[in-house]
């Protein structure tokens, strides 16, 4: 990735570090360590081109607005106060057993910890105000609601640099031009949605099931658009606790998504990858994983009628789930590496 958008993006990295043991103790040092990150990395803003000069620093306001707002949201838990309800939002109630409850609609629905983390991306909100909810579990729900609309708005001055930028190849700038039309419209293509779908999945398994070891980041415009880089899975270990350290040896695999089946359309995207891997010096190799459109449009409509929480993946079958992990995780772990993941997941079900 270009040096100049590196400190904004480590950003993302950081805040996706330190999860939550399985017990769920979370440790206020390392929220305030991630807000410490953020302020730091997000107050960089990068050499611009003049005419567009202006729009950027607009992003980079915003930028900073939704860091001060953090802030605030904080300093309302820390005083014991109530926070700011988003219209539409769905009440969040904790259990006895620690099990989560969403409510909302007239309908109570089952809501694990990750669902509740990862739902923004599906315009989902919530409403965590209920005195059954750990302080500290406000505080990450706020941290990943940020994130993902700091990362929007680093995408929209990515876009904007590299439209004016006078160094940009043609072809680059017909392929971000592109890019930004897929992200703006307001009818994404399937294809945008599926990419989604597995995400926000393996983000809500690392929530979930911290023993399995992994997180997942991602990726910004720059990474799409030139290192064919949809998502990057992070390797950690699998010790139990907050203090998770790489695995010896282990590789942050870039993940290139698609559904296409046919022959010539796959070997495209090889041939695309193989020269990324060239250049793609933030992650130690490039993953093509191809599924199937079938296993995603049934899901992504039922939802569509329903607007649950939990996103378009609670109406996939465990079958499908299991499947997707596999296709995934077999691009870069050993057979006998994803058998161990996946007893991970069948041990026990979801907090």
């Amino acid at each position: 990735m270009r040096e100049d958008f590196a400190e904004s993006l480590e950003a993302f990295h950081d805040l996706a570090e330190e999860k939550v043991h399985a017990q769920r103790a979370y440790d206020l040092h390392l929220i305030n360590e991630e807000l410490k990150q953020i302020e730091e990395r997000f107050a960089h803003i990068e050499e611009v081109p003049p005419e567009v000069e202006q729009e950027v620093f607009q992003y980079q306001e915003q930028k900073q607005q939704l860091m001060r707002k953090m802030h605030e949201q904080f300093q309302v838990l820390d005083a014991g106060g109530t926070l700011e309800t988003e219209q539409g939002a769905w009440s969040v109630l904790q259990q006895d057993e620690g099990k989560l409850i969403a409510i909302g609609g007239g309908r109570q629905i089952d809501l694990s910890l990750g669902q509740m983390m990862t739902d923004a991306e599906w315009g989902m909100a919530y409403d965590v105000n209920d005195a059954s909810i750990h302080r500290n579990t406000k505080k990450h729900y706020i941290i990943e609601r940020t994130k993902q609309q700091l990362q929007d708005l680093l995408d929209a001055q990515i876009f904007t640099v590299e439209s004016k930028r006078g160094t940009t190849h043609l072809k680059l700038h017909k392929a971000y031009e592109l890019a930004r039309e897929d992200r703006d419209s307001t009818q994404a293509q399937m294809g945008i949605i599926a990419e989604r779908m597995v995400r926000t999945y393996l983000e809500q398994l690392a929530w979930d099931y911290p023993d399995l070891g992994f997180t997942v980041e991602r990726g910004d415009a720059q990474q799409d658009v030139e290192n064919k880089i949809d998502f990057i899975i992070h390797r950690r270990s699998h010790a139990r606790g907050v203090n998770v350290e790489p695995i010896e040896g282990s590789k942050d695999a870039g993940i290139q998504f698609t559904t296409r089946q046919d022959a010539e359309g796959l070997a495209h995207k090889q041939e695309q990858i193989d020269r990324a891997k060239r250049f793609a010096r933030e992650v130690d190799d490039l993953v093509l994983v191809q599924i199937p459109i079938e296993r995603f449009v049934g899901a992504y409509k039922a939802w569509q009628s329903k607007q649950t929480p939990g996103g378009p993946e609670r109406y996939w079958h465990q079958q499908t789930k299991d499947e997707i992990f596999r296709n995934v995780m077999a691009g870069f772990l050993t057979p006998e590496e994803v058998e161990r993941e996946m007893d991970i997941l069948h041990q026990r079900p979801a907090a």
